[in-house]
């Protein structure tokens, strides 16, 4: 297969995702610009890379080499939440415009963290946050992340994350689609870190491959490693 045609039908299924080429490049560590230059016929991802490129365009590589049609499959990810305890409360007493400014400040920071380990943000759902890390080393990467994070001020921060397989994909009115992943482990995710939040911690893991780390100093940390009861 040429360059051009291949190029073509990454671009066509990563557009029908609602990925960025800046989402694509990061779950596959590899820099934006190496994703532009295959969807514009300049060069070919490694064939090493086919595997996991077709697990996140959602084909099998007979679909991807225009073999046959595009199947839906999970992909094995860290889902990410987070949320800010007591966020409700505060934004009663504040003008909208005060809350909006307060909630674009702490996005752009989690944003940045998160990315730069290469995760993928997904969504940002009132006080909430929704992204998922991919591929190799993804624990240890949403790890660092949330460590990260914690170096920073943040308000009343509360982080989870559980790892398993999930749906990643355009939902909703094809006019106003937006990615978005699916699965019991998302609901988890959430259920997760409701709890975190109500029981007083700030980092919830529900991961059997996550090492029992302090997140940072002084930051309470329930793992599964550790038995999280009561949820």
């Amino acid at each position: 297969m040429d360059a051009a045609t291949l190029g073509h039908r990454i671009k066509k299924r990563r557009d029908a995702m609602r990925l960025s080429q800046v989402q694509l490049a990061h779950s596959l560590h590899l820099s934006p610009q190496a994703v532009s230059k295959w969807e514009r016929g300049l060069s070919m991802p490694d064939v090493s890379l086919l595997p996991l490129l077709s697990q996140l365009l959602h084909v099998s590589l007979d679909d991807l080499l225009g073999v046959s049609q595009p199947r839906h499959a999970t992909l094995d990810v860290t889902v990410m939440t987070t949320s800010m305890r007591g966020f409700a409360n505060t934004a009663s007493t504040r003008h909208p415009h005060q809350v909006a400014h307060a909630l674009n400040g702490w996005f752009l920071t989690l944003t940045e963290w998160v990315v730069g380990h290469q995760g993928i943000p997904v969504k940002y759902v009132g006080d909430g946050f929704l992204g998922y890390f991919a591929g190799d080393h993804q624990t240890h990467r949403a790890l660092a992340a949330c460590r990260d994070l914690f170096t920073i001020p943040m308000g009343d921060l509360v982080v989870s994350w559980v790892r398993g397989p999930v749906y990643i994909g355009a939902i909703g009115h094809p006019d106003y689609a937006q990615l978005d992943l699916i699965g019991d482990v998302v609901n988890q995710a959430f259920l997760l870190n409701q709890w975190v939040s109500q029981s007083g911690f700030k980092v919830g893991i529900h991961d059997p491959d996550a090492p029992v780390a302090v997140i940072a100093e002084g930051v309470p940390l329930a793992s599964e490693r550790v038995t999280v009861r009561g949820w």
